[in-house]
């Protein structure tokens, strides 16, 4: 068999993701939502929050944990992008929240995950645009 690609790899763990959210009672409503700051993984509601989650993964052994990849930049690009989603679809949430999945492959092929509630806040959107 052969070797999946980077996306095909991104993709498989972000469908773990997917899964993994559904059966902690978070309802997706968003996947691969793009905007011109970047791309949003994952919009799911939690009760009465919007959650806009970022999917990192390691399908190799690293030193790095994959969560470390969300750095300020990422941060930011994500509040901007979550402010597009917020501004274009109706919704009768009543808070936001940016959340983090890690994910790594275990060496039996499983995903162990790591779910980052509330991984970040944002200071002021308004002080970003």
């Amino acid at each position: 068999m052969a070797e999946l690609s980077a996306v095909e790899k991104g993709r498989e763990a972000e469908t773990a993701a997917f899964n993994y959210l559904k059966s902690k009672g978070l309802l997706p409503l968003d996947w691969n939502f793009r905007t011109r700051y970047g791309e949003i993984d994952i919009v799911a509601r939690d009760d009465q929050t919007l959650v806009f989650i970022e999917v990192k993964s390691n399908i190799k052994p690293s030193l790095a944990e994959p969560q470390m990849r969300v750095d300020f930049r990422k941060r930011r690009r994500l509040t901007l992008a979550a402010y597009e989603y917020f501004a274009g679809h109706k919704s009768n949430c009543q808070a936001l929240r940016f959340d983090v999945l890690a994910l790594k492959k275990t060496a039996r092929g499983e995903w162990h995950i790591e779910h980052i509630i509330d991984a970040f806040r944002p200071e002021d959107i308004n002080n970003l645009i």
